[in-house]
């Protein structure tokens, strides 16, 4: 079968491919093997980072392009595109066109901007993983 070069299906995850309770995609597939029997592809959008959309991606067997950070980021795998035109970067597996401020800017304005209200602010990067699961009700895999 040839793929179907017509159609692409971008999906959020959160509460549309993933039960917003379980996080279970068993309800949708019927949906996704009919996707995979007519080769369109599927596109995963979410506000989710690389690695918690690497970790869906893998559990669906998809290995298409994803939007992660609501936006801040497609990754592309690597090879399968002509990116001439896009500033990307690579990382290992990936070309990543980004349209987010870079982390390590962000962190600098975050330091900035805690130091004015001392003791009344942190961000997840001063928190263990521990203590970011227990704040987002997460285990720490997640």
């Amino acid at each position: 079968m040839t793929m179907n070069r017509g159609l692409v299906v971008f999906s959020d995850l959160d509460g549309t491919l993933l039960d917003h309770a379980s996080y279970s995609f068993a309800p949708a597939e019927p949906a996704l093997r009919l996707l995979r029997d007519k080769r369109i592809p599927l596109v995963l959008c979410s506000s989710k980072t690389r690695p918690e959309i690497e970790a869906v991606r893998s559990s669906l067997g998809n290995d298409e392009p994803f939007i992660a950070e609501n936006g801040g980021a497609v990754f592309l795998p690597a090879g399968r595109f002509s990116l001439e035109s896009l500033p990307a970067r690579r990382l290992p597996g990936y070309e990543v066109v980004e349209f987010g401020t870079p982390y390590a800017r962000l962190v600098e304005a975050w330091e900035l901007i805690s130091r004015q209200f001392p003791g009344k602010l942190r961000g997840f990067h001063e928190l263990s993983a521990g203590q970011v699961a227990g704040l987002t009700g997460l285990s720490v895999e997640d």
